[in-house]
């Protein structure tokens, strides 16, 4: 037998790579709140970036329609699309993709004017304004909050601690006398500290790094709770495995069994 704690299979620390004002997500997260994969956790306010990707965008427009004479005479019938893509670029929340075909000639044509390289700019911008939202990547819960909304928050410092839920692990120190039965064995049962069986797990990886002070190895296990039972996060768990000993033993012909009993 051994012990472990258990521990989420999965956790993260919530930072941005933006700067910014820290505003509230779907709900307001303190440890111990529960979420859904998918849903807004925090965001940063961001309406001076979307204020110059709007500005940069209109004068983008302006270059194409100023150029558009020029089109139509140098590439005839080449300036209904550049017309279409300024209605796209007008129309939608984000820059659409370039119109197809151009041929070489075209290409230089709207690069001499900085046309291709301010589309770049921007298509950039909006890309980076992807990270002024921070979405759960899994269901979870909130195990610890370092900044509240209205912080100034810079890159990449930590603002909550979130840890997935339904999925648990064990890391259980393990004697180096003991380790290859635990390997051999694979499984374990868990216990609380009266004896009651708690759930069952099997083994995920073990470490092959030795603790020089307690000369013992980590081994980790997975966790799944029994019927009617429920696991938390930094609960303390017996760890069970069957072992017969096998020390001073002699193995025995089967001709000097009989009957149940053996011919010494």
């Amino acid at each position: 037998s051994s012990y472990g704690q258990v521990a989420p299979n999965t956790e993260l620390l919530v930072s941005f790579e933006v700067q910014g004002t820290l505003i509230q997500g779907d709900k307001r997260l303190k440890p111990g709140v529960s979420f859904r994969k998918g849903q807004l956790l925090y965001k940063i306010d961001a309406m001076e970036t979307f204020l110059t990707i709007k500005s940069r965008k209109m004068a983008l427009i302006g270059v194409i329609n100023q150029n558009l004479p020029d089109i139509a005479l140098d590439f005839p019938g080449q300036e209904k699309k550049w017309e279409e893509f300024v209605v796209k670029m007008l129309g939608e929340p984000t820059i659409p993709g370039l119109p197809a075909k151009m041929t070489n000639k075209e290409f230089s044509f709207w690069s001499s004017r900085n046309v291709l390289t301010e589309y770049y700019s921007i298509a950039s911008l909006e890309e980076r304004m992807k990270k002024y939202y921070y979405y759960a990547p899994f269901s979870g819960t909130v195990t610890e909050v370092y900044s509240e909304p209205g912080s100034i928050v810079n890159p990449g410092v930590q603002i909550a601690k979130i840890a997935r839920t339904g999925e648990f692990e064990l890391k259980v120190p393990v004697s180096l006398d003991d380790l290859d039965s635990y390997k051999e064995q694979k499984t374990a049962r868990f216990t609380d500290p009266s004896g009651k069986l708690i759930a069952t797990g099997s083994i995920i990886r073990v470490s092959d790094v030795v603790n020089q002070r307690t000369q013992s190895a980590d081994v980790y296990y997975s966790v799944k709770a029994e019927e009617g039972q429920r696991i938390y996060n930094g609960l303390y768990l017996n760890v069970e495995i069957d072992l017969i000993s096998s020390t001073s033993t002699v193995a025995l012909p089967r001709r000097a069994v009989n009957d149940g009993k053996v011919l010494v």
